[in-house]
């Protein structure tokens, strides 16, 4: 009984006991016939339009078996040559008769359906696969519907990802704004199509958005369609967008309008340049309760309604603001609310050099003295010693320019150099522009048949993987990650001179750049090296931690495993600049500003304050802050140089009253003595 086994990648024969009486022919055969052709045999195999399996024959002659195995046939579509899974390596060459890769441009894929349209060259068939940004990858042609080679429509076998459209979406220079998003995902090389959209615009990058309702970088830069320099929305929540000076360009319905604080869209038609247009959504027009002004910087609080922005002209019920009043930027705060906005010029305040209320516990305010600029309803007034309670405001006008009914106040007090602190505000206008709404589609896809007629491919196996066909119409950047070499990079644009792939775990990387030449390469020993082209040979290469590796023009990144900061790292890190610079103010009076919102600040009388005196600090004079929200806590303590010596002399500071704005101490003394004027010193805390 015979007991011949076989082995097991060349499947050559191999004796057993009982057959050693016939080892001269089989060991003949094994030598002359089947070694030999493993090692340096050449076949020809011809394709009759279809794909062709290889099978390694056991103990026989096989064209599986054959080092360099040469295609020949007249091919219509792309076809595979399937060798069996044993450990062995081949040369292929591709001479068959078949279409070089066929390419277009502005091509889009919806569902199942290919649409080439664009510039086409080649011919596209059934059984190529496509690919292009944002293709599924092994996508083929499985039918022809409208196109018979070129332009037209195609069935493909995977239904691809829905194409992006969008509402209420607008590009200003280079910024893409998508305001709501009806299908799909926008993505980084994209082509946006559009009303007033320049051809060939394309997303270049992500700002504010990562896919969905954000900004986006385009090229090339465009404006938009319409502006108005000033303009204005007429009433709260108002539905009517009045455009009345600064025009240039024409507005029309269905244009999306912006403007510091929200974005609309034209309704109705007001003419086309100044005039009253209808819009939606509605909006709201920003104001607040109380406002003050220092100087060139206003504070924003009370009741807020919409957003406040640069560039908004504001107004207020008194005529206080000066003519074309202006928000430059906001210094602190909430963004857009409550906070300080520095502001075009410096405003003069309302004010009165004395004052006098009638009777404890009134309510009734006499202005004397020299007056100027206007009070009423609703204006919060300080006067220069304090007396006044704080937030006392303007209820009603009983005589013009003089008499006015306040917030009941404590005490029968005289006063001096009353002013205007609060009023309420509103924006008078807004610089707006206007854009036609855009319809974002996919980007055009250059589409490539995988087999190319002519020329060489490489096939590579390693460790009993299946082979992976790399064409010279490819380009791949491959990476050793430790484990495997993989493909870390790939494109179907432009050629390379020389492209590989390895399946797995390979000893060696072996290229061909013609019918001759190859070359070796050994497996890298560090992980994250990249296989470099010289431009005559490869190389691997280290990129070092965070490096960068090239070829033929495409890039990827080495990805480092040791020595560098992790994302969460960066992220939880708190940078010394959150301490420092407009964060803090450090001297005798000052500020600091602690990631988070709370506010310390501290300072000490300019003068000493004399018994049962009260001193009233201003936090609105530099270098301290207003508080943004509340003032939540006040330490005093009164600076006597003499403390030791002066038994009978026991004073020190107490708090009055605290607001966000303005903190009043006062001297005390706790026994008889001389009574002797001291510095207080103060200690806050708020946010």
């Amino acid at each position: 009984m015979s007991d011949t086994t076989y082995s097991p990648n060349l499947a050559l024969t191999l004796l057993g006991l009982s057959t050693n009486d016939v080892w001269g022919g089989t060991t003949n055969t094994n030598l002359g016939t089947l070694l030999e052709q493993a090692i340096s045999g050449y076949v020809t195999q011809n394709f009759t339009d279809a794909n062709v399996t290889l099978v390694m024959s056991p103990g026989t002659s096989a064209v599986a078996r054959n080092m360099y195995i040469e295609c020949t046939g007249t091919l219509t579509a792309q076809r595979n040559l399937i060798v069996p899974p044993n450990e062995k390596l081949y040369f292929i060459y591709n001479n068959t008769s078949v279409v070089a890769s066929a390419t277009a441009t502005q091509c889009s894929i919806a569902g199942t359906t290919l649409t080439i349209g664009g510039t086409v060259t080649g011919t596209f068939a059934i059984g190529q696969i496509v690919s292009g940004p944002g293709v599924i990858p092994n996508t083929t042609i499985t039918a022809l519907g409208t196109g018979t080679g070129g332009a037209g429509t195609y069935v493909v076998n995977t239904s691809q990802n829905t194409l992006a459209t969008s509402t209420a979406s607008y590009i200003a220079g280079t910024t893409l704004t998508i305001g709501g998003v009806t299908t799909g995902t926008f993505a980084i090389g994209q082509v946006i199509t559009g009303t007033g959209v320049t051809s060939g615009t394309q997303i270049t990058g992500f700002l504010t958005g990562t896919g969905s309702v954000g900004t986006y970088t385009v090229t090339p830069s465009q404006g938009p369609s319409a502006q108005a320099l000033a303009a204005s929305i007429s009433g709260v929540g108002a539905t009517s967008m009045v455009i009345s000076s600064g025009i240039s360009g024409t507005f029309s319905v269905g244009q999306i309008v912006t403007a510091p604080g929200f974005t609309t869209v034209i309704t109705s038609s007001g003419g086309g340049g100044a005039g009253t247009y209808g819009i939606s959504p509605a909006v709201t027009q920003p104001s607040a309760t109380l406002a003050s002004v220092s100087g060139s910087v206003i504070t924003i609080g009370g009741t807020i309604a919409g957003t406040w922005a640069a560039t908004q002209v504001v107004s207020d019920d008194f005529g206080i603001l000066s003519s074309g009043f202006t928000i430059n930027s906001q210094v602190t705060g909430t963004i857009g609310g409550a906070g300080n906005y520095t502001v075009t010029g410096t405003q003069t305040l309302p004010t009165a050099t004395t004052a006098a209320l009638a009777g404890t516990g009134t309510s009734t305010l006499t202005l004397s003295g020299t007056i100027t600029g206007t009070f009423g309803v609703g204006q919060v007034i300080t006067d220069a010693g304090g007396l006044l309670a704080p937030n006392t405001t303007i209820l009603t006008v009983v005589t013009p320019g003089s008499v006015y009914t306040v917030t009941t106040q404590t005490a029968h007090v005289s006063l001096t150099n009353i002013t205007v602190s609060q009023y309420p505000v509103s924006v008078a206008s807004f610089p707006i522009s206007a854009s036609t709404p855009i319809e974002i589609d996919t980007a055009p896809i250059a589409i490539t048949a995988s087999l190319s007629g002519g020329g060489f491919g490489i096939l590579v196996t390693a460790d009993g993987s299946s082979g992976v066909v790399v064409n010279r119409g490819d380009r791949v950047l491959l990476v050793y990650d430790g484990t495997t070499i993989v493909a870390a990079l790939s494109s179907t644009s432009g050629s390379a001179s020389t492209s590989n792939i390895a399946g797995g775990v390979a000893n060696e990387i072996l290229y061909q750049t013609g019918p001759s030449a190859t070359g070796f390469l050994p497996a890298p020993t560090t992980p994250n090296q990249f296989l470099q082209w010289t431009g005559s040979t490869f190389s691997w290469a280290t990129g070092g931690a965070s490096g960068v590796a090239s070829f033929n023009g495409r890039t990827g990144t080495v990805v480092p495993t040791t020595g560098d900061y992790t994302a969460a790292q960066v992220t939880n890190a708190v940078a010394t600049t959150q301490f420092t610079g407009t964060n803090q103010a450090i001297g005798a009076n000052g500020y600091q500003k602690i990631p988070g919102g709370l506010i310390m600040q501290w300072g000490i009388t300019s003068t000493a304050i004399g018994i049962d005196t009260v001193a009233t600090i201003n936090l609105a004079t530099a270098p301290n802050i207003v508080f943004p929200t509340s003032c939540l806590n006040v330490q005093a303590v009164a600076v006597n140089p003499n403390a030791s010596t002066q038994n009978d002399n026991d004073s020190f500071a107490q708090v009055v009253s605290y607001t966000a704005s303005q903190i009043q101490l006062v001297n005390n003394q706790s026994k008889g003595g001389a009574a002797t004027p001291l510095y207080l010193m103060w200690f806050a805390i708020g946010h």
